[in-house]
């Protein structure tokens, strides 16, 4: 079996990509309100994450993934009882961030996206329905 070290930094590094995924969707679905090129991308990526956390029952498979790491680096594994965000607030600002702070942002940043989906959808067909007339 390899050495512990070696899970700590591979952790470290799901844990660099957790964060990054996590501002290419807030900040993804700010960019998805002025860029209409960006709306496609920001449906998949919001789509996929959303379709992640059904297949793993409500739980992010990176934050499983992040547990999973921990537990074979022997390091304290309470990213599984607290989710990810939950996690690292208490640990970086000592206390529990209000769940329902985090549940209202997850449904606000979701709600947002499946409008700018619609709204590009809708677009779109719009688009080509125009075009046929045309020809």
């Amino acid at each position: 079996m390899p050495k512990p070290e070696i899970f700590e930094m591979i952790h470290y590094g799901v844990f660099t990509f957790h964060v990054a995924w996590m501002l290419l969707i807030v900040f993804g679905t700010a960019t998805a309100f002025w860029a209409r090129w960006w709306r496609p991308f920001q449906v998949g990526i919001v789509g996929g994450t959303l379709l992640s956390w059904l297949l793993f029952f409500g739980a992010c498979p990176l934050t499983l993934l992040e547990g999973y790491l921990l537990k074979l680096a022997s390091k304290d594994t309470g990213v599984l009882n607290h989710g990810f965000i939950g996690y690292y607030f208490s640990r970086w600002f000592g206390s529990e961030p209000p769940t329902m702070a985090i549940t209202v942002g997850i449904t606000l940043i979701g709600t947002v996206s499946a409008v700018l989906a619609a709204s590009w959808w809708v677009e779109r067909r719009l688009k080509m329905r125009r075009v046929r007339i045309v020809e």
